[in-house]
């Protein structure tokens, strides 16, 4: 009998203990809420060369914080088009891309860490036999996605524009390491 009456006070006590209901808010996992908080797009402008090896590396800012369970996603400007109301718009596709030519083939191409991030040329092409186009003044945009955000978005990675929208960032956003 002592056995039932002390199952009993405890089930009783474990009913009757319920606290308040907290306050309401925003945690951040659903969806996107708050993924332009984090989310981040940043521009660089690369040179490759004979100096640099057909490589760039750059230090991400100090305020930028990379994790290694975030998703780094790369675009090139490959080029401008005109619209039919004249309007020029710029044309970026994710890395790796591939450039056919006469003589072979090249790949633009990107690593990262932590710390930095590193744009390069690969491939068996000579790369000394390009013209400025394909190496100089070369942009590249970088998305930051923390991976809370990056499971739950439902999109193609493959489109800058689309990765923008769906974070809610626009080109003001966009922080240039010039």
């Amino acid at each position: 009998m002592k056995k039932f009456s002390l199952i009993l006070a405890i089930v009783i006590g474990m009913i009757g203990c319920t606290g308040p209901a907290g306050l309401d808010g925003r945690d951040g996992e659903d969806g996107i809420d708050g993924a332009a908080e984090y989310a981040k797009i940043l521009e660089f402008n690369a040179n490759f060369n004979t100096g640099n090896s057909y490589e760039e590396i750059f230090s991400f800012p100090n305020a930028i914080e990379v994790f290694e369970t975030d998703v780094v996603m790369v675009y090139i400007r490959w080029k401008e088009e005109t619209l039919d109301n004249g309007e020029k718009v710029d044309v970026w596709r994710a890395l790796p891309q591939t450039s056919f030519m006469n003589n072979g083939s090249f790949v633009y191409n990107f690593d990262h860490t932590f710390v930095d991030i590193r744009f390069f040329l690969d491939g068996n092409y000579d790369f000394t036999s390009l013209s400025p186009d394909y190496v100089s003044n070369q942009i590249f945009r970088v998305a930051i996605i923390p991976a809370k955000n990056a499971k739950s978005l439902q999109y193609d990675f493959s489109s800058l524009p689309a990765v923008m929208q769906n974070l809610n960032l626009d080109t003001s956003d966009i922080l240039s390491m010039d």
